[in-house]
């Protein structure tokens, strides 16, 4: 009798639809060059090389400089004030990072608030600040995906023993010595894997580079795509950028392979955190409001300026319908990548093997490719399907290539890796002897998941909808290129304002969108610190 396995059945669909979907993008390498790409090649190609080695490699800087700075003062300092602290420094990671170049941009525009305050500090002879450059999207990419290397960098100071400092202490090393010499190192894993997850976010973003005018690969993409009306060569620059892509992860691996770090006792005493002198407090809390108020207050306090200066559009229905889509879109995206996430974790977790290990990694590819990749293959694949399906059914148009399928399917794949990697970790907390001892009851694996492992693993998998929450509300590529025809989001309608330059009219859209991630940050904040001080 053939036994039902949800787990696996969801998996191997969910690898099916992979491999398809992937698959859509080779026979374009192999057709004929056209002039796009010889131009391409000849004027773009080194161009874009450069733009994108830049701004991935001082944005990984920035954002290490910043997150670990902040998570080393957060662990090590007594701090006043340090829940409301914790929560301001993650909260930028709820603000998309072409929000935070609007808002910036037109703040110092020559008609701007910020300009006209400089000018009045400086003189008539003041020029401004140029954002509308690799070291602008530098600054602003960093503002926003510090949260990725402070969370990590936290994570792992919190729970590191005090014995090591205070060794090092009572042989006379300096802070600074213990900190180059003894934590970095400890830190390079953590700090590997997050800087890796900021040059895939700044690889798949559009909305910043393509507003600020930087020729990178998204922009190329998309358009050699749209603009040049040539699929083939932007499926031959998608490829080369999964082999960039491939070349980073390549690098992450080698810099994390057999290498691992453990506590040499059982008995680990936690940190004790230091007094602040007055001099240090000083330093210490100017880092801290310079990092919040640039990344956080200005933003938001300049969009509720603004708000009071554009008219009162939160009745509109344009705007309703932008955030019922928003949510709607999210919340339905979310529930379908928790569900495939559950299914790919518990299918290698019981009985693992390599086989089972190679059918996971294939599964979470999608976080490390772009948004306009797969949008790119998903078109590819969607389409022909389409067309059969208007001569079969004789519909007036395309049903499926622009509609809330396609645009979720493509989401799914995008952040399923996000749900997955939270939902394994609180799977391997938990450990596998309440599972097996279920299934030696002869209980189902569906009745062993809802009355033994989800009740042990919830807090887990309500951690990872929230992150995966986040990354839905700000997604922007994908949307753009996928949304059925004069349906908008929150980040759409922005986009839209931002390319028609007004940008004081998106106050209302921006806020509600810093409004709904704000509190999805919040809430998975307050998670995350509370598992942490647990585990330390």
């Amino acid at each position: 009798m053939l036994r039902f396995h949800p787990w696996k059945w969801i998996t191997f669909f969910t690898l099916g639809v992979l491999f398809l979907v992937g698959f859509q993008l080779v026979p374009p390498l192999f057709a004929p060059t056209t002039l796009m790409w010889d131009l391409v090649v000849e004027y773009w190609m080194v161009d874009i090389l450069i733009q994108t080695t830049l701004l991935i490699s001082f944005t990984a800087i920035f954002t290490l400089v910043i997150g670990v700075v902040s998570a080393y003062f957060m662990t090590f300092y007594q701090i006043k004030y340090r829940r409301l602290i914790e929560v301001l420094l993650i909260l930028p990671f709820g603000i998309p990072s072409y929000l935070l170049g609007y808002v910036y941009t037109t703040m110092h525009s020559v008609t701007g608030s910020s300009f006209q305050w400089l000018t009045a500090i400086f003189g008539p002879s003041f020029q401004g600040i140029h954002f509308y450059s690799i070291g602008g999207a530098v600054f602003l990419f960093g503002l926003t995906l510090y949260p990725y290397v402070y969370l990590a960098s936290r994570a792992f100071l919190m729970k590191q023993p005090s014995v090591m400092i205070e060794a090092a202490k009572t042989l006379g090393a300096s802070e600074f010595s213990i900190f180059i010499k003894i934590l970095l190192p400890l830190l390079r894993p953590a700090l590997v894997g997050a800087s890796t997850l900021v040059i895939m976010e700044v690889l798949n973003d559009y909305g910043l580079v393509h507003y600020l005018g930087l020729r990178v690969y998204s922009t190329a993409i998309f358009q050699t795509w749209f603009n040049g009306n040539d699929i083939n060569t932007a499926v031959r620059l998608s490829s080369t950028l999964i082999l960039v892509i491939f070349v980073i992860l390549s690098i992450e691996t080698l810099l994390r392979k057999q290498r691992k770090y453990g506590y040499i006792s059982l008995q680990i005493k936690p940190i004790k955190r230091m007094m602040l002198s007055p001099r240090k407090a000083t330093g210490v809390y100017l880092w801290f409001a310079t990092v919040m108020t640039l990344a956080f207050i200005i933003p938001v306090g300049q969009l509720v300026v603004w708000l009071f200066n554009t008219p009162l559009v939160f009745l509109d229905q344009a705007f309703i319908d932008a955030m019922l889509n928003t949510i709607l879109i999210s919340f339905y995206a979310m529930v379908c990548i928790i569900i495939i996430a559950i299914a790919i974790v518990n299918y290698n977790r019981y009985q693992p093997s390599q086989i089972k290990k190679v059918v996971t990694r294939i599964t979470n590819i999608g976080y490390s490719i772009p948004g306009t990749v797969i949008a790119l293959a998903l078109i590819l694949f969607i389409v022909p399907i389409d067309r059969l399906l208007t001569q079969a059914f004789q519909f007036d148009q395309l049903i499926l290539t622009t509609s809330i399928f396609t645009l979720i399917l493509a989401l799914i794949i995008r952040f399923l890796a996000v749900s997955s990697q939270l939902i394994e970790s609180a799977y391997q907390k938990m450990g596998t002897k309440f599972t097996s001892a279920s299934y030696a009851m002869g209980k189902g694996k569906l009745t062993t998941f809802f009355k033994v492992d989800l009740p042990l693993v919830n807090q887990g998998i309500i951690g990872a909808s929230l992150i995966v929450l986040i990354d839905l509300l700000k997604e922007l590529p994908l949307t753009l290129i996928l949304r059925p025809f004069n349906m908008n989001t929150l980040a759409t309608r922005l986009f839209q304002y931002a390319m028609d330059e007004q940008i004081i009219e998106s106050a209302p859209y921006a806020l509600m969108l810093i409004v709904l991630t704000s509190g999805a940050v919040w809430f998975a904040s307050d998670m995350i610190l509370k598992v942490n001080r647990h585990e330390s």
